[in-house]
């Protein structure tokens, strides 16, 4: 069994206090506890698109810039009010850029994507509330990645979304 912590001068060269994963790489205690980061839009946006883009009051909320790690691992925990036309779904995704180069690295999925309604239009379930869902998200390169809520509707209709959050906590 090889080493599983580091203090001092780490391998990479820094400094500090690291353990090492079962794989040989550094995890920083640094990351976790200054690495959590949050964005909030408190305005209420509208969208009608079945496809995952910014609501009517703009883009976000955003997180810019946030530093993933070795393990290249986050958890993303998305926050909102949302109303749903009754008999509709709603969905927030997130979208995850290269924050140096803007390439887009994983775009939102309904897998990954806070969502709240259901039924059908003779049902017209419309509930309504604040929720939240956290992602897993592996897979991305050390580097600084820029975070965006994305919004859409299942099957049209207008839906209500405010008091978005965004939280990241990078790997």
């Amino acid at each position: 069994m090889g080493k599983m912590v580091e203090v001092g001068k780490l391998d990479d060269g820094t400094y500090g206090f690291a353990l090492v994963s079962p794989a040989g790489e550094l995890v920083k205690l640094h990351d976790f506890i200054f690495g959590p980061q949050m964005a909030v839009k408190s305005s209420a946006g509208l969208t009608s698109s079945t496809s995952y883009t910014n609501l009517d009051d703009g883009a976000g909320p955003t997180l810019t810039g946030v530093a993933i790690g070795e393990l290249g691992r986050a958890i993303v925990t998305l926050t909102a009010y949302i109303e749903p036309e009754p008999g509709n779904q709603a969905f927030m995704g997130v979208e995850i850029r290269n924050t140096d180069t803007n390439a887009l690295v994983r775009s939102p999925v309904d897998l990954d994507s806070l969502s709240l309604g259901g039924g059908d239009a003779i049902q017209l379930i419309g509930p309504v509330g604040r929720s939240s869902v956290e992602i897993f998200v592996e897979g991305l390169p050390k580097g600084r990645y820029t975070f965006t809520a994305k919004y859409r509707a299942l099957s049209g209709g207008t839906h209500l979304f405010a008091n978005r959050v965004v939280k990241v906590q990078p790997y």
